[in-house]
């Protein structure tokens, strides 16, 4: 099966991964405007195991810098999405 590489077929597999792992589930519903210290309140390492399970899941690799430039959960989706096509 082919895995949807576009941004809102990324955004998916990213809302999916943090509803399955976050400990409390965020008040406001998880979309590609929710930032990711702000709204989630993500530790370094609970970023770092999300960009992994990304990087597992499309087969990429995404640099350090890259990963501090991210703010949302849309950032992070676009950057996923170009680098997996």
């Amino acid at each position: 099966m082919d895995t949807d590489k576009s941004r809102e077929g990324v955004l998916a597999v990213i809302i999916q991964h943090l509803e399955e792992t976050l400990d409390e589930t965020p008040e406001a519903p998880l979309t590609a405007d929710t930032r990711i210290a702000e709204d989630l309140a993500l530790d370094s390492l609970q970023s770092f195991e999300m960009i992994a399970a990304l990087e597992d899941h499309y087969h990429i690799t995404i640099t350090v810098d890259t990963v501090q430039h991210v703010k949302s959960l849309g950032d992070v989706a676009e950057v996923v999405s170009d680098l997996a096509r």
